[in-house]
């Protein structure tokens, strides 16, 4: 259930990769345009035949997520389902409901499929910015939290910590690749994990802990990405040079009247190899 369960952080992080970029955690509208009220999101793996990319099986899939928004765009709920290969039937997995107070998401509760209380993801803020999201289990006790950092020329970083606060990772948020570079340096941490950092030129940089290999997204005219590539650092440390060897990407899509796309295909390596197609099924209020 891997690609469910990206799923749901990204919903829990209100972050979907597409239309996205500074500080998405902050932003507590879902990015998609138009009146929605639910969207369907089902992944398939993927194959390519007579030169085009097909799903592997129609009958085959790990599960999905149907997300609901309200009138005004902002995350109301969400059921996961699992498929179950065997029933041949999907099967609810689990349940979030968002609360918000004076515009702003406070919290997540999280139910079984039983409807029984499974955990709770809460929002906290200071001087009207996001300040902490804490995770709790069934019992209310802390899993796990983040905290934001807000420094000069807008960069934040994001520190993941464990209920004991012990450092999983951190991310910079930036809209200058100069000031990621400054930030950068303050990170000398083992486990500093620098995954989200938005650029002004329209390009997303995804950087690895050790410094020495980065990835970028592109994205297209509709601010969905539209391939990752991979950069090494050159010999002398001076510039990252594209490499070969990084794994690279390309997403092509469909889109409806809207502009929402409603089917992708994730190509993996210079073939062109289809490895996943995620569609998308949007319901509008209009």
């Amino acid at each position: 259930m891997k690609r469910l369960l990206q799923l749901i952080v990204a919903i829990i992080f209100i972050s979907c990769g597409s239309k996205s970029h500074v500080a998405q955690d902050i932003d507590e509208k879902y990015p998609i345009n138009g009146r929605v009220s639910s969207i369907k999101i089902i992944s398939y793996d993927a194959v390519s035949r007579f030169g085009e990319a097909h799903k592997a099986d129609e009958d085959d899939y790990e599960g999905y997520i149907l997300i609901n928004l309200d009138k005004d765009g902002y995350l109301d709920s969400f059921y996961s389902y699992w498929y179950s290969s065997y029933d041949r039937c999907d099967m609810l997995s689990s349940y979030g409901k968002y609360q918000y107070s004076d515009g702003r998401i406070t919290s997540m509760t999280i139910y079984d499929s039983s409807g029984e209380e499974d955990g709770e993801v809460v929002w906290s803020y200071l001087n009207d910015k996001l300040s902490r999201i804490d995770t709790f289990d069934a019992d209310g006790e802390l899993k796990s939290y983040q905290q934001f950092e807000y420094l000069d020329d807008g960069v934040i970083i994001s520190s993941s910590l464990d209920s004991t606060g012990a450092l999983l990772g951190r991310s910079i948020n930036t809209l200058s690749e100069a000031a990621y570079r400054k930030a950068l340096t303050s990170f000398t941490a083992d486990n500093d994990d620098i995954t989200s950092v938005s650029l002004s030129n329209g390009s997303q940089l995804l950087a690895v802990s050790d410094g020495k290999v980065e990835r970028r997204a592109f994205y297209n005219a509709n601010g969905d990405v539209e391939r990752c590539e991979g950069f090494r650092l050159s010999p002398d440390g001076s510039s990252f040079l594209h490499s070969d060897i990084a794994t690279f990407y390309l997403y092509t899509y469909q889109y409806d009247s809207k502009k929402n796309w409603v089917k992708r295909v994730c190509y993996e390596g210079a073939a062109k190899q289809p490895i996943e197609i995620t569609e998308r099924f949007i319901e509008y209020d209009d």
